[in-house]
């Protein structure tokens, strides 16, 4: 555990595990090692799983859960915030993307700044520039260009849909 001067209510459990949060910085869960690493100034954030959220220097409410999970959210000092990812390396690359889901591995693994997208599934849309579009399926979508500002659903597989 790293003890924080002028920060509070937080859980570092982990070798380097929010090694370098800064004060004033509160309500943050870090247990893993490396998870929550470089983390400066965020709060209310739970990172679980080594190197989940490592590089992470901003963002609050953040739930990053995997090995690697959002490993790079806000990275660039650009408030990623609100992101939920669930398992190993899904939202790997996320920098400046907020209000995001994903759940899977590699699931947004290389999702940069879109927002308001959800993602599910194993290597679901392995990369998002969009937002407000839902993606299920491994794999989803498997086409080779779309547009990136679009508002729908893809999906890959079988999967069955009733109305």
């Amino acid at each position: 555990m790293w003890p924080t001067s002028g920060s509070g209510r937080n859980l570092y459990l982990g070798y380097y595990t929010g090694a370098n949060v800064a004060a004033g910085v509160y309500n943050n869960t870090f247990v893993g090692n490396t998870a929550g690493q470089l983390s400066t100034t965020g709060s209310g954030n739970t990172y679980v799983g080594t190197a989940a959220g490592q590089q992470a220097t901003t963002g609050d409410n953040n739930t990053l859960v995997g090995a690697g999970a959002g490993r790079a959210t806000s990275k660039s000092g650009t408030a990623g915030k609100a992101n939920t990812f669930v398992g190993s390396a899904a939202g790997l690359y996320n920098d400046a993307g907020a209000y995001n889901a994903a759940f899977g591995a590699n699931a947004a693994q290389t999702l940069v700044s879109g927002n308001s997208n959800a993602f599910l599934g194993y290597n679901a849309r392995a990369s998002e520039l969009g937002s407000s579009n839902a993606y299920v399926g491994e794999g989803a979508p498997r086409l080779a260009a779309r547009p990136a500002q679009t508002t729908c659903c893809w999906a890959s597989g079988r999967i069955p849909v009733r109305i």
